[in-house]
């Protein structure tokens, strides 16, 4: 759809916003760009927009703090690094994704993984030893920050998960206590092993 602009006629107008011409690359050049920075997507919205051949697009989806799960583990095999890049920095990444990224070729996607706030303590440590200097020496800063702890953030993509975790209290008579679930201290059913 091209309507002409009327401060640019050789501009091609979509929904009021000038359109760039001749590079599929540079911002606004799409209005699915455009639509993939707006606030409310529905989730099939953001599964097409995440399936689009526009890097942009596919980058502006995976740094979106709603980005399903499923979405973000397709971006972080992106053979776009920016795409990959955006997904490292994305707070809501879970720690598989992050280990996955954590073997990337890009110094980009590894230096942007520095700087995602639940970056997990075993994977900064493992990057403070990489073979890249500027790799090392980003989690070196890190490392040396004030607040380098990470944050441990529950992984909201698998809360599931979360309730395989027990620990056993003891009664007051000394034996072995009921196993109560980490997450809500009540109860726990037995464990099911697969």
């Amino acid at each position: 759809m091209k309507c002409k602009g009327a401060s640019n006629p050789g501009a091609p107008r979509c929904a009021g916003v000038v359109m760039a011409r001749g590079f599929s690359y540079a911002p606004g050049a799409s209005p699915e760009v455009l639509e993939a920075t707006s606030g409310q997507l529905t989730r099939e919205r953001l599964l097409e927009l995440g399936a689009s051949s526009n890097k942009l697009v596919r980058e502006a989806v995976a740094g979106r703090a709603d980005c399903p799960l499923g979405m973000l583990v397709t971006l972080a095999h992106d053979h776009a690094a920016p795409v990959r890049v955006a997904v490292a920095a994305n707070p809501i990444a879970s720690r598989t994704v992050m280990a996955y990224l954590s073997a990337d070729r890009s110094p980009d996607v590894l230096i942007s993984l520095l700087t995602n706030p639940n970056l997990s303590p075993d994977l900064l440590e493992d990057l403070s030893l990489h073979r890249r200097s500027s790799v090392r020496s980003a989690a070196a800063s890190r490392l040396n920050s004030p607040d380098h702890a990470s944050a441990v953030v529950e992984d909201v993509h698998t809360p599931e998960l979360r309730d395989r975790a027990f620990i056993p209290v003891a009664s007051a008579e000394g034996e072995r206590g009921a196993e109560l679930s980490h997450s809500t201290g009540e109860p726990a059913g037995p464990l099911r092993t697969f």
